[in-house]
């Protein structure tokens, strides 16, 4: 039986170690932060990325984004708050 092993580029190697790090120190903070903020919150700071994907689409493509892109994250940010809203 044979291993299949994919073989990468040092570049791809590179932002792929650099993107486990960044995954990994944000699993790390918001674990720490669970110490001091609900869980709701937390989910909500976390689906909240959805916008932080908005603006680096904005930053890497240099361009506005398209209207439904916006309504989208609006909607999300919406759904979100009612998720995770809490009644304590």
């Amino acid at each position: 039986m044979a291993i299949f092993r994919p073989k990468f580029k040092r570049e791809e190697s590179i932002q792929g170690i650099k993107l486990a790090l960044l995954l990994g120190g944000i699993t790390f903070f918001q674990t720490m932060g669970m110490q001091t903020i609900t869980a709701s919150a937390s989910a909500f700071l976390t689906g909240f990325a959805i916008v932080f994907v908005l603006a680096l689409k904005l930053i890497a493509q240099r361009q506005f984004p398209r209207p439904l892109d916006l309504f989208i994250t609006l909607i999300c940010i919406i759904g979100l708050g009612l998720v995770t809203e809490s009644h304590g």
